[in-house]
């Protein structure tokens, strides 16, 4: 029996699902637990953006900027499928999204990275390709979906009021340990 060989884009796809189901939290809270060791990780493409569910109430302007110039000058940010390395040296892969079953979301899904991204193929009005993650999923967001993109405001810096905080994160637990650290194309939590 021949022996089949991955396509370099199926073992690209392969490396990411496996680097997903491997990260850990950036407080590593739950003594190494994985949040998506055993979830179902998919790529879902042409994503409606008005379908996908905000979890942070800015995106900041210059970073909308960096991510046009990476549109118009390395690759289209809208139509990637797997992990790509930048000119830069930084990788970038598609939008991250957390399917939410709880009321009133249910089964929406819920912007875990790739806020900006979204914002931008929401503006544009495209899809866009995104990682679709589903239970189990071992540990909450340590957010709360917002009721919409209405919510969702342009900055130039950090604003103070940026996210609702999780209520179901035992106290007197930090939220910002449940993060989920080093997704690729991620420039991680802003702040604490």
């Amino acid at each position: 029996m021949e022996k089949q060989h991955l396509s370099e884009h199926e073992a690209e796809w392969n490396h990411l699902v496996l680097y997903l189901r491997n990260k850990v939290y950036v407080g590593d809270p739950l003594d190494g637990e994985k949040p998506y060791q055993f979830s179902s990780i998919k790529l879902i493409k042409l994503v409606d953006p008005l379908t996908i569910v905000p979890t942070a109430k800015y995106v900041l302007s210059d970073h909308l900027s960096k991510i046009e110039q990476i549109r118009k000058n390395e690759v289209d940010i809208f139509k990637l499928d797997r992990i790509f390395r930048l000119a830069n040296g930084y990788f970038i892969c598609p939008p991250i999204l957390e399917i939410w079953d709880e009321t009133p979301y249910c089964g929406r899904p819920v912007i875990v990275d790739g806020g900006h991204r979204i914002f931008l193929a929401k503006k544009h009005k495209l899809p866009i390709n995104c990682i679709v993650i589903s239970e189990p999923i071992l540990c909450p967001l340590p957010v709360l979906p917002l009721d919409g993109w209405h919510q969702v405001n342009i900055f130039d810096q950090i604003p103070v009021d940026k996210r609702n905080y999780n209520p179901n994160i035992p106290e007197p637990e930090n939220p910002y340990k449940y993060y989920r650290l080093d997704l690729p194309g991620s420039t991680g939590p802003r702040s604490k």
